[in-house]
């Protein structure tokens, strides 16, 4: 896992595709996400009787995701079950695909731009440092002053 971005390493860091931004500068890859997943499930063992009550198991096993499988369970009642036309999956499919080469396609010939990467805005960063460092110094001059003025007036 990566926890700072350093621009002039961008040649060392190791391309590990999207990651999820978790703010102050941390970013979670997919594979971290998933093994973390991995390590919850694997690490909870729980021997859960499912076939009188499915509502109790889930209850049991994951009391967050209890109030939303009530209300999943309620909706699933109401709505009747409808399955879509078999020429409403085949354009989707189509539709799908030819989007998918199109923009394979636009990206081959740089006529669609990249994915940008997140970098830091390095005028404001330098403008920054700029204001802070001359705070400093006009600081360090009034208090230098002052403290001669204060020497000065003892003898």
């Amino acid at each position: 896992m990566q926890w700072f971005f350093l621009p002039w390493r961008r040649d060392q860091q190791e391309d590990t595709g999207p990651a999820i931004d978790m703010g102050s500068g941390h970013f979670l890859t997919a594979a971290d996400l998933l093994e973390g997943h991995y390590h919850r499930l694997a690490t909870q063992t729980v021997a859960v009787q499912v076939k009188p009550d499915l509502q109790a198991a889930i209850t049991l096993v994951a009391p967050e995701l209890a109030p939303l499988t009530a209300v999943a369970s309620e909706v699933a009642q109401a709505m009747p079950r409808v399955q879509p036309a078999a020429h409403f999956r085949a354009d989707l499919h189509r539709a799908l695909e030819l989007t998918h080469r199109q923009q394979h396609a636009q990206r081959v010939l740089g006529t669609r731009p990249l994915e940008k990467e997140r970098e830091l805005p390095w005028g404001i960063m330098v403008l920054v440092a700029l204001l802070v460092f001359v705070s400093g110094l006009l600081l360090y001059r009034q208090l230098y002053h002052q403290r001669n003025r204060t020497v000065s007036n003892r003898h």
